[in-house]
């Protein structure tokens, strides 16, 4: 059974620290060691605002953005095209480039794992992955196990992000824009 005050807790945050506190405690509650949040943010009343919520190592993340990763980032790319989870496992066929990202993710024990696209939100784009440091039989069953529960997660999270980052509940900007525009009433 899913445990719905637990992802619920996050939209009581009202600090970026207070949400990755949170995020930790709950994917770590599903078996990950680490996660990763990053979204475009973007309503109609701000220009977009790049976020990164990062619970995965920092050498890592360091490297990561030195090498450019995210332009051959095969769960990126996955990301920006479709809105189905991906399991790492399903990776399959990489281009060298990509591989040699996979590969050296393993280095930091970044070794399997799943990510799940997030769209919307006024136009904005992101996504989440939660990994671990292995991969056995048991930990891709478990990581299968526990989809469910890590998209929950990640809209959330996504949300959470939304009303602590741009600093309003989107709803009510979204409302305020519509409005401007007369396409609502108050």
């Amino acid at each position: 059974m899913i445990d719905f005050a637990l992802f619920e807790s996050l939209l009581k945050c009202d600090t970026v620290e207070q949400l990755h506190a949170q995020t930790t405690l709950i994917t770590q509650q599903m078996g990950f060691q680490h996660f990763i949040y990053g979204a475009e943010l973007n309503n109609a009343l701000t220009p977009p605002y790049k976020f990164i919520l990062s619970g995965y190592p920092e050498e890592w993340w360091k490297h990561y953005c030195v090498v450019d990763y995210q332009q051959i980032d095969p769960v990126v790319r996955h990301s920006m095209q479709r809105v189905t989870p991906l399991t790492w496992t399903d990776l399959k066929d990489l281009r060298p480039d990509a591989q040699r990202l996979m590969d050296e993710a393993k280095d930091f024990n970044l070794v399997n794992g799943a990510t799940f696209p997030l769209h919307g939100m006024g136009g904005g784009f992101g996504l989440f992955s939660v990994a671990v440091d292995r991969d056995t039989k048991q930990t891709r069953k478990d990581i299968v196990h526990h989809l469910s529960q890590a998209q929950l997660l990640a809209n959330y999270l996504h949300e959470s992000v939304y009303r602590i980052v741009l600093g309003k509940d989107i709803h009510t900007i979204e409302r305020v824009y519509f409005k401007k525009l007369n396409l609502i009433t108050p």
